[in-house]
């Protein structure tokens, strides 16, 4: 029954985005995207965080690329690196970094974002699928222990250097 299938598509999207909000709602820093609230009282769910005015990473760098200088890649680099330095300190594995999920606030700080994804770990502890987790563009090089972190910041990196 199609309507039966939309009701737990939806359910699952709910379960989703209530993960997503959960895993936001543990970290306050300033390189990471600020959880505000969730409204859950009548559908759709909405997730509230902070309004990044100058959108995602990626859109920014295809759209100024060629004008971004070097200086302005550098602080995206490091401020990106703090906010996933940060996010390890505390076990969250993000699991799904990339530009597109780097937004650039009002002040023109970069935001960690997008925790759909995400992970987090105890100490030893292994999530029962062999330690792996695939993200949509590097399936299967996403381990848990935040390996996978660092091959997908080396594609952010890859990103901004052009």
């Amino acid at each position: 029954n199609a309507t039966d299938a939309e009701s737990e598509e939806a359910k699952e999207a709910q379960k989703s985005m209530m993960h997503e909000a959960q895993i936001m709602s543990f970290y306050t820093h300033e390189h990471v995207i600020q959880f505000h609230g969730i409204a859950c009282d009548r559908p759709p769910v909405l997730v509230v965080m902070e309004f990044c005015a100058g959108g995602d990473l990626l859109s920014h760098l295809v759209k100024h690329g060629k004008k971004t200088d070097e200086r302005e890649k550098m602080i995206y680099l490091f401020e990106g690196s703090r906010g996933m330095i940060f996010l390890h300190l505390k076990k969250c594995v993000h699991r799904d970094l990339a530009a597109r999920n780097c937004l650039i606030s009002s002040t023109g700080r970069i935001k960690i974002a997008d925790f759909g994804l995400s992970k987090l770990i105890d100490e030893g502890e292994n999530d029962g699928d062999g330690a792996t987790a695939a993200s949509s563009s590097n399936a299967g090089t996403c381990q848990v222990d935040g390996s996978g972190d660092a091959q997908e910041a080396a594609c952010v990196l890859s990103s901004i250097g052009r």
